[in-house]
């Protein structure tokens, strides 16, 4: 008997793999589309410059961007901070937006590993016992109190003839990748975010000092103009303005401050911990982070191998691709092998014994027949899905390209800016001396010391703001290029054995 049934097993084994074996897979296969990136970034030159040409102002710089150039992997430490380096290193352990999308990529993990799962069979163990009372008009002679008890166990396998569940498993993995992916968005969002706050920190601190400053100088001019009206040398019109131009300057000084402390708050949620973690760590007003005089940006083709939204984007358009076969698997039929072994007695002293042992073993099949177009209609949907994550896909890549290029302009015609600021500062802080020095002697009036003490005002503030927007244009274009989750990535996910290979080549078809 055993000797049967172990033959029987074996044959319906064999005949299963084969059959799988020779079954062909539903749906299309995936391959990544065809790009066509042959963009090159547009970097400003003395041609296509905007700034008018003027004595001692340079028209244009030469290009601080290197296309082509290898990116730095940490390329925040380009900025020269020990500072922001530690902030950055913090954040990275502890953000909790960065925890959230690990969880995320451990469910899709969990999944995936469910998926492979329906490619083995099941088994299952149970026990029972049944008892039954006759009695009543249908046995008025006699009664019988009737015992059964048994155990065993039954094993079920669904064959995958058709290929719908190794569709699932490609869709779970490449779902799985997707998420992956996702967690690396959230990096490179989180590094930039880091570097944006503590940029706008150091800007909102040194306009501080510059209104400081300034306050410091209007003092001086108030000191001065009480001194010439004591000596009836002027009015107290003159008096009265100078104080005004004090209490304005000094009116500017709570809004940088402002400023200062919600860059700190939001550098403490960043880190994962309460907004005034950081107010004593950082509170001391420290320079603004200077980026280097060459830039290297890599090649646009580079931004499909490594920015993490378009990455994400190709994955989810493969996941989709997979579950077209898998609505597809319903169209076709079922195959499933059963088994089950045990023994069943009415006395539980002959439970186990050889002679009470069953045995069964069997193919099913089943095949839906009709379902008022419900799986057609499920296929359909998904290839609509897959229509539409294949337009944001394109999209996504074109949106990347954009983001680099605005970053690069900016970055290369604010530093045109900042050199023209500085040009006015040094002019405005000479004509401040030169007014007051004439204001003393009564060659002019007190009005033209306050235009000159204002313009220096402007001019130094936009030059702080400028000099903090070229730090910020070097983030947004670090962060338009995808970098530096390469290089603070712990542990990458495992690359599941039935999803394609990351970035195949060619284009999307269908069997």
């Amino acid at each position: 008997m055993l000797r049967e049934l172990h033959l029987a097993i074996k044959s319906y084994m064999t005949i299963a793999c084969l059959v799988a074996a020779a079954g062909c897979t539903v749906g299309p296969n995936y391959r990544r589309p065809s790009v066509d990136l042959q963009h090159k970034w547009v970097a400003p030159d003395a041609a296509g410059s905007s700034i008018p040409a003027m004595v001692g102002v340079p028209t244009s710089r030469p290009s601080t961007v290197q296309p082509g150039a290898a990116l730095p992997k940490q390329w925040w430490t380009t900025l020269s901070d020990t500072t922001l380096n530690g902030l950055v290193d913090r954040a990275v352990r502890s953000n909790l937006d960065l925890r959230s999308a690990a969880a995320r990529v451990r469910q899709a993990r969990a999944q995936w590993a469910g998926a492979k799962a329906g490619l083995f069979p099941t088994a299952k163990v149970g026990a029972g016992y049944d008892f039954e009372h006759n009695n009543g008009p249908l046995f008025p002679v006699d009664t019988n109190d009737y015992n059964f008890y048994a155990a065993g166990f039954d094993a079920t396998w669904e064959l995958d003839v058709f290929g719908g569940t190794r569709r699932a498993i490609e869709e779970a993995g490449d779902s799985l990748q997707a998420q992956a992916e996702a967690r690396r968005a959230v990096l490179v969002s989180l590094l930039a975010e880091v570097c944006r706050d503590y940029v706008d920190l150091r800007t909102a601190q040194q306009r501080a000092a510059i209104a400081a400053d300034n306050l410091r100088i209007a003092r001086d001019s108030l000191a001065l103009a009480q001194r010439l009206r004591d000596a009836g040398v002027v009015g107290d019109l003159d008096v009265t303005r100078a104080q005004a131009e004090v209490t304005l300057t000094a009116a500017s000084v709570p809004a940088f401050d402002i400023e200062a402390k919600q860059s700190i708050h939001a550098l403490g949620v960043l880190l994962g911990a309460s907004p005034d973690t950081l107010l004593a760590e950082l509170s001391q007003a420290g320079p603004i982070p200077r980026p280097p005089q060459r830039v290297p940006v890599g090649l646009p083709s580079g931004l499909l191998r490594r920015r993490p939204d378009v990455r994400r984007a190709e994955r989810e358009l493969a996941a989709a691709t997979a579950s077209i076969g898998v609505a597809e698997s319903d169209l076709y039929p079922k195959f499933t092998l059963t088994g089950d072994f045990g023994v069943g007695a009415t006395d539980t002293s002959t439970l186990f014994n050889w002679s009470s042992r069953f045995v069964g073993v069997g193919p099913s099949a089943r095949w839906l027949l009709f379902d008022a177009g419900r799986v057609l209609a499920d296929v359909d949907s998904r290839r609509a899905v897959r229509a539409e994550l294949l337009a944001d896909y394109q999209q996504t890549i074109l949106v990347a390209v954009r983001d680099v290029e605005d970053a690069v302009v900016a970055f290369q015609r604010e530093q045109d800016r900042r050199d023209l600021y500085r040009q006015t500062v040094d002019a405005t802080a000479e004509s401040v001396r030169i007014a007051n020095d004439q204001y003393a002697t009564g060659v002019t009036g007190f009005l033209t010391v306050l235009d000159a003490e204002r313009s220096l005002f402007a001019s130094q503030d936009a030059l702080a703001v400028s000099d903090g927007a070229i730090s910020l244009d070097l983030v947004a274009l670090y962060k338009g290029l995808g970098g530096g989750w390469e290089s603070v990535e712990k542990e990458a996910p495992n690359t599941p054995p039935f999803s394609r290979p990351l970035m195949p080549a060619a284009g999307l078809v269908e069997r």
